[in-house]
């Protein structure tokens, strides 16, 4: 009996969560990527697109010269410089997509039905750029420019996340990550262009509620914010599904409202399909984790 009672589980991990109100939160690295910002960097692609003028609702020729970390698109009667009047610049996003988009030729009310067309979205102002190449080799032209635009955009987004590696398992120093399913570091939006970078870390569900964690570091000593997952907390994958794409390729998701960036797309991926599977188990009612399911 002796022997049984020694090689027994506990029925649950014993934990004790931080709380704001225990611990000060620690300010958040942040950033400015409002797409005001300055465009600068290397040059990565320029030529002739056109793109749509939402104010006047018709295609216009541009010259648009894409940088790492933005875009210049000027009107073609003004000339090359981005000093010159009309030219307009836009700073990255990290919380962006770029996407194919599909027009009906015959649909007269369309203004970019001539064309082959794509945007930039950008989630956290609900605005984007409606791009477009013709003739026969619009369609080659266009994979071009969105694999530069995808390219670029996907290297400002790294470039704003520390060098970390997701980690599943906790931290034996700090006992409140015994519960730790996921974490690593996310882009979260803070609204007016203002990029956070918190480390968040996910539990596993207890008591009909998850925990989704979020510190200024990854020593997770200072606990910066919550939000408590339920069965009906909003998750959302902002990337448009049009049933032609296995993977995906780009790494924005919403979680309760916030809008938040993976550093890759395959990272995103880990991260819904964790947030997905713990609301699976809460609304299946699933027994709280032990320590043995935990260290599975």
């Amino acid at each position: 009996d002796e022997e049984q009672e020694e090689n027994e589980e506990p029925s649950q991990p014993v934990v004790t969560f931080p709380s704001p109100e225990i611990r000060a939160p620690r300010r958040l690295r942040t950033f400015d990527a409002s797409v005001g910002q300055s465009v600068e960097g290397r040059l990565v692609h320029q030529g002739s697109l056109m793109m749509f003028d939402g104010a006047e609702r018709c295609m216009k020729p541009m010259t648009v010269l894409l940088f790492t970390n933005g875009f210049y698109a000027v009107p073609q009667n003004v000339g090359w410089n981005p000093d010159d009047a009309g030219a307009q610049s836009y700073a990255w996003s990290p919380f962006a997509e770029v996407r194919e988009l599909q027009s009906n030729p015959e649909d007269q009310s369309c203004p970019f039905r001539r064309f082959f067309t794509f945007a930039i979205t950008l989630f956290a102002q609900d605005a984007g750029f409606v791009f477009g190449t013709f003739g026969k080799e619009g369609p080659k032209e266009r994979t071009q420019w969105m694999t530069a635009m995808a390219g670029a955009l996907q290297g400002f987004t790294k470039s704003l996340f520390p060098r970390f590696g997701l980690s599943a398992r906790p931290l034996l120093q700090v006992p409140s990550t015994a519960t730790r399913l996921l974490a690593g570091y996310l882009l979260r939006d803070e609204g007016a262009g203002i990029v956070s970078v918190p480390y968040c870390e996910l539990h596993a569900p207890r008591n009909d509620t998850a925990l989704f964690l979020m510190y200024a570091r990854e020593t997770c000593e200072c606990l910066h914010s919550c939000i408590n997952i339920v069965v009906v907390t909003p998750v959302k994958d902002l990337e448009k599904q049009d049933g032609s794409k296995d993977e995906p390729t780009q790494c924005c998701f919403t979680l309760d409202g916030f809008i938040f960036c993976a550093r890759t797309p395959q990272e995103k991926k880990l991260w819904l399909r964790a947030l997905l599977n713990i609301q699976v188990k809460l609304l299946n009612c699933a027994p709280n984790p032990t320590a043995k399911d935990l260290r599975h």
